[in-house]
């Protein structure tokens, strides 16, 4: 039977055209998916100068990361050693996740390298963070009329290696005029950790050098020193309390281990557990049990300040926030409240 060259001319044009309909589909669906990809594809951003704004500074990295969807990271090279960025406005909230990693400066060993702190005229918080996700690590912060780092509502966030509230050296007073750290309704924060690397000093504060509130829940606050220099060896006092819990349930203070354990004295209060405030001391005597191993004078493993009282205040009865302190090492005489 004879072969109609027609419909086989026309069977191998539709093929042809069939082919190359797939192929630009193809092609311009791996297009469309790439752009989305490099879209939300993290990225590092590079602080290169000490300068208020502009390209290379601190403030442009955490505008670029906002804008850049998904996980980015912000390292640091301005020169090499300590560095100074003096901000003559508040830094943009962090609203996107990002680690800013100030443990990449050139010359960094082990000690932070990049002070952050205001010029006269700004008045607020130093770092806000409200999308979650985000790690602050290795900076010096101090300086603020606010609070030196902030945490509201975007949970699961990391503060770990810095000096808040301290100088450069971490042993001189230079206040965040209210908290060093304040975490309000977010949950699973991660103040300090279980390294000596992971490690804030957060002393010299105004107010608080931790304050967790406002149904905060699931925190953990370990490995730090509250209200001691970096070298553990005198006060620099947090004006108020050392930690401070208020309203926020099932938050740890310390751990099981002592590398979990916070350093925490020299503070007008140590640390305090209060269900409201200006709420008048109640007794103790239920609430100890929410603190396991508190008194810890022979296990604190840098060194004794008789002339030193131990301030724990409680300001409710037994399931105050179910919150556990655990290994925290309170200096000095054994004072449960006053």
């Amino acid at each position: 039977m004879a072969r109609d060259p027609l419909r086989t001319f026309n069977l191998k044009t539709c093929l042809f055209f069939a082919t190359l309909t797939a192929v630009a589909v193809i092609g311009l669906g791996e297009k469309f998916l790439d752009s989305r990809f490099k879209a939300s594809a993290a990225s590092t951003f590079m602080v290169t100068n000490a300068q208020d704004s502009g390209a290379g500074s601190l403030r442009q990295a955490i505008l670029d990361a906002n804008a850049n969807a998904g996980p980015d990271v912000i390292n640091f090279s301005i020169g090499s050693f300590q560095q100074t960025i003096v901000l003559s406005s508040l830094l943009p909230v962090i609203t996107d996740p990002v680690t800013i990693d100030a443990t990449t400066q050139p010359g960094f060993a082990g000690q932070p390298l990049i002070e952050v702190k205001p010029d006269g005229q700004v008045i607020g918080d130093g770092f806000k963070i409200t999308g979650g996700n985000s790690v602050i690590r290795g900076l010096i912060i101090n300086s603020f009329r606010g609070s030196g780092i902030v945490i509201e509502t975007g949970g699961g966030n990391v503060i770990e290696g810095n000096y808040i509230g301290t100088d450069v050296t971490g042993t001189v007073q230079t206040a965040n005029i209210q908290m060093g750290v304040q975490i309000l309704s977010s949950n699973n924060n991660r103040v300090g950790g279980l390294t000596t690397a992971a490690r804030n000093v957060i002393s010299g504060n105004g107010v608080h050098g931790v304050a967790i509130a406002t149904g905060a829940a699931n925190n953990v606050v370990q490995g730090n020193y509250i209200g001691i220099s970096r070298t553990g060896d005198f006060k620099v006092q947090n004006n108020d309390t050392g930690v401070v819990i208020l309203n926020a349930p099932n938050n740890t203070i310390g751990g099981t281990t002592a590398t979990a354990r916070n350093v925490i004295a020299g503070n007008e209060v140590d640390v305090a557990a209060k269900k409201r405030l200006f709420r008048r001391l109640r007794a103790v005597t239920k609430f100890k049990a929410h603190f396991e191993a508190v008194l810890l004078p022979d296990p604190c493993f840098l060194h004794h300040f008789p002339d030193w009282k131990m301030r724990v205040r409680a300001e409710q009865t037994a399931n105050l926030h179910r919150s556990v302190f655990r290994h925290v090492c309170l200096l000095g005489y054994h004072q449960w409240a006053r």
